[in-house]
C-alpha cells in the first residue's frame, strides 16, 4: 500500500511540474513566431541600427562607424569646456544629439550622418584626437562625463515633434541672433534672447589689428583693392539688434558680417572697424555664430541652480525635451 500511494504521489508529481513547463514551451514558442513576423521585430532591429553613427572625417575623407555614446563624448569634449558644470555638459549633450538626428534626416540619401567639421555641422574628436588634446587628464575627464552623457543619452529637443536645428556656440555679444538675420532660414525656436552673463566671459571681447599692408592682403579674399585715400574707405555698418554685422560698406562693395568675419579670421561677426593711425583695429564681440544657446551661458545658467532641460529651453525658444 505504501508503495502504491508513493507512485501515486510521484505520478503527480510529475504531471503539476511537466504540464506546465509544456504549457510555457509552446507559448514561447508562438510568442516568439508572432514577434518575428510583426513590425515590432522590424522596428527594434532599426532601433538598435540606429544607435550607430556615420560620420564623415573630414582630414582623413572617410567614414567612420560609432555608438551613440562614444560620438556624443567625442562632441562635447570638443565643443564645450569640461570644466563646465553638469547641467551645463547635459544641456550639450542634448543639443549635440539633436542636431545629429535633425542632419540624419538631411542627409539620409548619403552614406554619413553626419560630418566632424564644426564649421559645417558640429566637431567631434575619436579617443586618439582627445588623447593628443588632453593628455594625461583625459582620464578623470571622461570619468566625469560618461556618466552624464548617459543619463540624458535618450533625452531630444523637439519643436512640433520633430527634432530641431540645435545649433549652438561659444560666446554671444549679451544676445542670441535670430537665425533669419544670421543664415536667412527662418526658425521659430532659433530666436534672439538675452544672454548678458556672456558679458562676464573674459575672452568675450577681443581685438585684431591690422596694418594697411596686412589689411590689404586680406582684402583679396573678398575681391577688393585698398584704396591711397583711406577717408571715407569704411562705409555704412548696419548690424543687428544683438549687435552682429549685417552689412558693412568696404570702399564701394557691400559685405556681409560673415564674409568679414571669414576673410579676418574674427572670433565673431558682431565687430566695430576703426582706421586709426593707418591701421585697421577690429573690436569683437563673443565667440561664434551667436545663434541658439550660448555654451558659456549655459554655463552661468547651471551654476545658478538651473537644470539642463531649463538652460534648453531658455535658449531654444518654446520646445520640448522628450525622451
Amino acid at each position: 500500500m505504501g508503495r502504491l500511494y508513493l507512485l501515486i504521489f510521484t505520478i503527480m508529481f510529475f504531471a503539476i511540474v511537466t504540464i506546465p513547463l509544456s504549457v510555457i514551451e509552446i507559448d514561447t514558442e508562438k510568442y516568439e513566431k508572432i514577434t518575428i513576423s510583426t513590425t515590432n521585430s522590424t522596428a527594434s532591429t532599426k532601433k538598435s541600427k540606429d544607435k550607430e553613427v556615420y560620420i564623415y572625417m573630414s582630414d582623413d575623407k572617410k567614414i567612420k562607424k560609432t555608438s551613440i555614446s562614444e560620438y556624443l563624448l567625442g562632441v562635447v569634449l570638443t565643443e564645450m569646456d569640461g570644466s563646465y558644470p553638469d547641467e551645463a555638459l547635459k544641456a550639450q549633450a542634448v543639443a549635440a544629439h539633436t542636431l545629429l538626428e535633425f542632419r540624419k534626416q538631411e542627409n539620409k540619401n548619403k552614406k554619413y550622418d553626419i560630418t566632424d567639421d564644426y564649421s559645417i555641422d558640429q566637431g567631434y574628436m575619436n579617443y586618439k584626437k582627445r588623447k593628443a588634446k588632453y593628455g594625461d587628464e583625459l582620464k578623470a575627464l571622461e570619468m566625469r562625463v560618461k556618466p552624464l552623457i548617459l543619463e540624458v543619452k535618450n533625452k531630444l529637443i523637439y519643436y512640433n515633434n520633430k527634432p530641431i536645428l540645435a545649433v549652438y556656440h561659444d560666446t554671444s555679444g549679451g544676445k542670441t541672433e535670430n537665425c533669419k538675420d544670421i543664415w536667412g532660414g527662418d526658425y521659430p525656436y532659433l530666436k534672439s534672447v538675452d544672454s548678458i552673463s556672456d558679458l562676464l566671459n573674459p575672452a568675450y571681447l577681443s581685438t585684431v589689428t591690422y596694418t594697411k599692408h596686412e589689411f590689404s592682403a586680406k582684402l583679396k579674399k573678398l575681391k577688393i583693392t585698398l584704396p591711397k585715400n583711406l577717408n571715407s574707405f569704411i562705409g555704412d555698418i548696419k548690424t543687428t539688434n544683438s549687435g552682429t554685422v549685417k552689412s558693412i560698406v568696404l570702399g564701394k562693395k557691400t559685405f556681409t558680417g560673415v564674409q568679414i568675419r571669414s576673410a579676418f579670421s574674427l572670433r565673431s561677426a558682431n565687430f566695430d572697424l576703426k582706421l586709426i593711425d593707418d591701421k585697421f583695429t577690429f573690436t569683437v564681440r563673443g565667440y561664434g555664430h551667436g545663434v541658439g544657446m550660448s555654451q558659456y551661458g549655459a554655463s552661468v545658467l547651471a551654476k545658478e541652480g538651473s537644470d539642463y532641460k531649463s538652460i534648453l529651453k531658455y535658449y531654444y525658444t518654446g520646445v520640448e525635451i522628450k525622451g
